[in-house]
């Protein structure tokens, strides 16, 4: 864009070929004086000729109709007359080269009768009236709307930076040249916070608005006949000078300004995310993603209708600024709020006991997450808690699914699986103690008392909230039968001794690991597995490579 940088270059180098390019450049930015500077100085004549003819510089337009005849060209002096449309000069043309039946035809056809009946003398009577139609009608070239006006230079408008406006460019002191006259010119040219983010168990309600009863779903848990009742969680900005050049559209502003994965989706550079998300969260497996990616691009488009015959002007929304503004950023879709109404949403389902369908809400608020963008370091750690929580409850879903989907025979694995429930770290405390609820009578039920009895343990001194208190009455009576009975008739790899907080079992084979056992995690989510597991899709967010080296998910520019 930086034109007078070029004729400058142009002017130390003096070769055709730079004054060449400088002259096609310079005429695709509509600087006209420039153009014909370098047509002058190339003595490309009939460029300039239509430089003028388009430009509708008439005056210059018939110098050039001198220059050509001080040259001898005849062809470029009959090119000049036609464009000029001077019919005179064209008859004086053809008779000089001899052409007397062409020059007294174009005399005759125009009615010029100071040359007619000199021309007639040389044709010998030749009648040549014949050949003029009838239908002929006056060549002359098109008359300009727009003519150039004194002090007028004819370039195009450009448009100038605002810090150009404030500060002095490089080229300011170089001025043009001066425009020599026109005859010498042919001879000598010159060159949100995350404390109760849930709010309280107690406040949990349904689709409708109704509360949802805690344990609705879980399995039935009233048939163990224990007898009577017993009382009891600045990019930076690139320095611009002076350009003349086009526009930056709105898509390229906020990514010059900030170019996360949310950003480029907004832009519609869908492989340019796809492989940012490959660098940063080791993604192996893009189709959940795809769903989201339409959705959030399509949050940015919206279209006005134009004037008739025209299609519609395509505008992207933005959160802040306007397109002219310098500094602008998209409508992100998958906000933070949306992002925990999400979550919210699949804690109903849970508390309800509709485990399929709260796995599925769950996991998709963990798949948008790299899709939105935090404003500051305490939305950035919002956030990152929620990859966190979704991903405990992702897990707690997945184990409680696939216990369901056992065998009946299978007594020992039923009990395992839901003992492992209660070493989730999930967030609400009514999903803590309806997990030992269920772990306490699949115990029972399952005959393993010495285990139901540290489950109802558990229960009867944990602090659940209004929901899960109602459950200690039941809790105390199992303890009660528990105690007679005293013994285990089920191996299982959970030792109810230990810190259950401490535990951690791997994500794809649903196993507690040792601590002797190696083991990777989930680049992204960060669920754990045993080593042989690297390599292979993590199974709880669907969508990184197990055991990859990334660079981590970035939720707003360092």
């Amino acid at each position: 864009g930086h034109i007078e940088e070029a004729m400058t270059a142009a002017q130390e180098l003096d070769e055709p070929t730079s004054w060449n390019r400088l002259g096609l450049e310079a005429l695709r930015q509509g600087n006209q004086q420039i153009v014909e500077m370098v047509y002058q100085k190339t003595k490309n004549f009939d460029a300039l000729s239509f430089l003028y003819l388009i430009t509708g510089n008439v005056m210059k337009l018939k110098k050039m109709l001198k220059i050509a005849e001080m040259r001898n060209d005849v062809m470029s002096r009959f090119n000049n007359a036609m464009l000029l449309g001077n019919i005179e000069e064209r008859v004086k043309i053809m008779a000089e080269m001899g052409q007397i039946p062409l020059a007294a035809l174009t005399a005759k056809a125009h009615n010029l009768t100071e040359f007619i009946p000199k021309l007639e003398e040389q044709l010998q009577d030749n009648d040549i009236a014949a050949h003029i139609s009838r239908s002929a009608r006056l060549l002359s070239p098109p008359v300009p709307l727009c003519r150039p006006t004194a002090g007028d230079s004819g370039n195009w408008p450009l448009l100038r930076s605002v810090k150009a406006i404030f500060e002095k460019t490089t080229f300011e002191n170089v001025p043009l040249p001066p425009e020599p006259s026109f005859e010498d010119a042919m001879d000598d040219a010159a060159p949100e916070e995350t404390d109760n983010i849930w709010g309280a168990d107690d406040a949990i309600g349904g689709p409708s608005g109704e509360p949802v009863i805690a344990g609705a779903d879980w399995g039935d848990m009233d048939d163990l006949d224990l007898g009577p009742d017993m009382p009891v969680e600045e990019a930076p900005k690139e320095d611009k000078g002076q350009t003349i050049s086009m526009g930056d559209s709105v898509q390229s502003k906020w990514l010059r300004a900030r170019k996360l994965p949310a950003d480029l989706i907004a832009a519609g550079e869908f492989e340019e995310a796809l492989g940012l998300l490959k660098r940063r969260l080791g993604l192996i497996n893009a189709e959940p993603l795809e769903p989201f990616f339409k959705e959030a691009y399509w949050a940015t488009c919206s279209s006005l209708p134009s004037v008739p015959q025209a299609g519609s002007l395509l505008w992207p929304l933005l959160t802040e600024g306007n397109p002219k503004a310098r500094d602008v950023a998209p409508v992100l879709l998958f906000s933070s709020k949306v992002i925990i109404d999400k979550v919210k949403e699949a804690q109903k389902l849970t508390t309800a006991g509709k485990f399929g369908e709260a796995l599925t809400w769950f996991r998709s608020a963990l798949q948008i997450i790299p899709l939105s963008a935090a404003a500051d370091a305490a939305e950035e750690k919002s956030l990152l808690e929620v990859i966190e929580w979704c991903r405990e409850y992702v897990n707690f879903t997945r184990l409680e699914v696939a216990r369901k989907q056992l065998p009946l025979t299978d007594v020992a694995r039923n009990v395992e699986m839901s003992s492992y429930l209660t070493c989730c770290k999930v967030q609400s405390k009514t999903h803590q103690c309806l997990a030992l609820n269920l772990a306490m009578f699949t115990s029972y039920k399952g005959n393993n008392f010495v285990t139901a009895a540290s489950f109802a343990k558990r229960m009867i001194q944990g602090s659940w909230g209004e929901q899960g208190n109602a459950m200690v009455p039941k809790a105390k009576q199992v303890l009660a039968m528990c105690e007679k009975n005293a013994s285990d008739a089920h191996n299982i790899n959970f030792d109810h001794k230990g810190n259950v907080e401490s535990y951690k079992f791997c994500a794809g084979s649903f196993t507690l690991l040792a601590a002797t056992d190696a083991a990777v995690t989930c680049p992204y989510c960060g669920s754990i597995y045993l080593a042989s597991y690297k390599g292979k899709l993590c199974d709880t967010c669907q969508l990184s490579e197990i055991g990859a080296n990334t660079l981590g998910i970035q939720l707003r520019p360092l």
